[in-house]
């Protein structure tokens, strides 16, 4: 079954995402990007080319008129092409100027449910999945909070990308991130070892308000896949995540098209498949807006 965040809120009441935290904004910030609050959601300034620069509000948990007319007169202010916005529930923009585009944030995920005994989470998995838990708990795999384990992680990270070709952010924006931490706000690294080689990790964030702990990052070896290390892994941070008072595990972010393989993996947890609204470009700058929408489609980017 597949809901819509809006559904979802139902739920679990007022959808509330590390994404317009105040940690996420110091962490913006320490990147080097101006921030702004529009109507109380984050607003944040991402350069373009020749000097010029857009806006993105990554699911802000407010909308209507205040907010759109605030955004408008913010990105006025600030001679903007454009703002993103990647919402957090269904809404229909009354800007005459908004263009359907991609997301920045996943446009899909899976929300598991930890707020149950570990023994229910384990029977509702896939079969296979459960078993390949099971094979790395007798082969030996470990799992662990690594407080110095960033480096580690970082290459298993960096050899992912690698082998399945996809980019990574530099450095820096990993290590930021795990520097950020408030009260309600914290990301650590979790790595899963074999015999003393580490073969996968995680990097996950911890966000009180909104009691999900998401997987944001990942990697694995090409060695040693037959003792299923990213399967204990997984299932070891949702356990930790439980025993913190979580209850949700988003694994942030399933294509069946674009990654079938790492969609089937997390899948096979079975959680609750959640499709997030369209995103939208509220476009201010006509001219500059599609002369870079044309750059980006002659560099393959998408759109």
């Amino acid at each position: 079954m597949t809901l819509t965040m809006k559904e979802k809120e139902n739920v679990r009441g007022e959808f509330s995402s590390f994404l317009q935290s105040d940690a996420w904004e110091e962490f913006q910030r320490a990147l080097g990007r101006e921030t702004f609050r529009v109507a109380g959601a984050l607003a944040i300034s991402h350069r373009m080319p020749f000097k010029n620069h857009y806006l993105y509000c990554p699911r802000p948990n407010v909308t209507g008129t205040a907010f759109e007319k605030e955004l408008e007169i913010l990105a006025r202010d600030q001679k903007a092409v454009f703002a993103k916005i990647d919402p957090a529930a269904d809404h229909a923009f009354d800007f005459a100027r908004a263009v359907a585009t991609h997301s920045i944030q996943p446009q899909q995920t899976i929300l598991a449910d930890i707020a149950i005994p570990a023994s229910e989470i384990l029977s509702r998995m896939h079969e296979k999945t459960r078993y390949n838990i099971r094979l790395a708990e007798r082969k030996g795999v470990s799992v662990s909070a690594m407080v110095g384990g960033f480096e580690t992680f970082f290459s298993l990270l960096a050899d992912t990308a690698r082998r399945e070709r996809f980019r990574l952010h530099e450095k820096r924006y990993y290590e930021t991130l795990l520097s950020v931490s408030s009260s309600d706000f914290a990301n650590r690294v979790f790595i899963a070892h074999y015999k003393g080689e580490p073969l996968a990790s995680a990097f996950v964030n911890f966000y009180k308000p909104s009691g999900i702990a998401t997987y944001l990052h990942g990697g694995s070896s090409s060695v040693r896949r037959d003792v299923m290390a990213p399967y204990l892994l997984h299932w070891e941070i949702m356990k930790e995540a439980a025993r913190r008072g979580f209850s949700v595990y988003d694994f942030w972010g399933t294509d069946r098209v674009r990654w079938p393989g790492l969609t089937r993996f997390k899948e096979g947890f079975r959680g609750t498949d959640v499709a997030y609204p369209e995103s939208a470009d509220v476009v201010f700058r006509k001219f500059l807006y599609f002369a870079y929408r044309s750059l980006r489609r002659a560099a393959g980017r998408r759109l």
